[in-house]
């Protein structure tokens, strides 16, 4: 029986576009399923995270879902920050063995992150381990999670922030106003926040006509370089008899 892809996975990828949010789904235990449920249900958007978890319920330790406390996770970071080695509040444990080396690629933890997929490790509390949502990995744009939500978040804000301008005299002075501000905010972004590289707003002369303009109509265009998170760091070590030289 041909697999398809998973519909609550797909609804809430739709609802995440539409929102410009992020949605966190529960995969499969097994690792088998799991690799599958990925392959079918890649998105961008789509933060999928396994094993369930262990809480405490009464006098009871059972087993649960783990997205709505990884989801709780998203809410306590900052938008330029990554949901991975986060510490996770209120469980006890994962329902199956996950094993984990920060240097070996043979761990679960680090074999379900090759399959972008977001785990739970012990290592100092339990951690989220995984900076990657369930898109395609080869895009440097949207492949780590935090790079989705900080691109949402600009254009949000540009869309709020900037609401005063409607309905008012479309001067020069009303151009540079907006542009400044959408710079100013970029600026903050780089400099405070740390969530940019870099970023630029101006006016968009190709599309400012005389008609767009008489019609109310005005463009600016902005780019940006949202800030990658270190997912893998490499030393080379060298032994050496150099420093023996220091006892001569």
């Amino acid at each position: 029986m041909a697999k398809i892809a998973n519909p609550i996975a797909q609804k809430l990828s739709a609802v995440a576009k539409r929102l410009k949010a992020i949605a966190v789904i529960d995969g499969p235990n097994d690792a088998a399923e799991l690799k599958i449920f990925q392959n079918l249900n890649g998105n961008p958007r789509l933060y999928i995270v396994s094993p369930t978890a262990k809480i405490g319920d009464g006098d009871k330790v059972v087993d649960v879902p783990a997205s709505s406390y990884i989801a709780g996770v998203f809410a306590r970071i900052k938008v330029g920050e990554s949901p991975s080695n986060q510490l996770i509040e209120g469980i006890l444990g994962t329902s199956v063995p996950i094993s984990f080396e920060v240097d070996d690629p043979e761990t679960t933890a680090q074999q379900y992150n090759a399959m972008q997929v977001a785990t739970i490790v012990r290592d100092n509390g339990f951690r989220i381990w995984g900076v990657r949502g369930s898109g395609n990995p080869n895009d440097l744009k949207t492949n780590q999670i935090q790079k989705v939500r900080i691109s949402d978040s600009i254009e949000e804000a540009l869309i709020t922030s900037n609401s005063w301008a409607l309905a008012k005299g479309l001067t020069i002075r009303l151009v540079d106003a907006v542009e400044q501000k959408v710079n100013d905010y970029l600026r903050d972004l780089k400099q405070v926040d740390e969530a940019i590289i870099g970023g630029k707003c101006e006016r968009d002369p190709d599309r400012n006509t005389p008609d767009s303009i008489a019609s109310g109509k005005y463009y600016w265009k902005y780019d940006f370089t949202p800030v990658a998170v270190a997912e893998t760091l490499y030393f080379e070590g060298f032994n050496t008899t150099a420093y023996y030289k220091d006892l001569a």
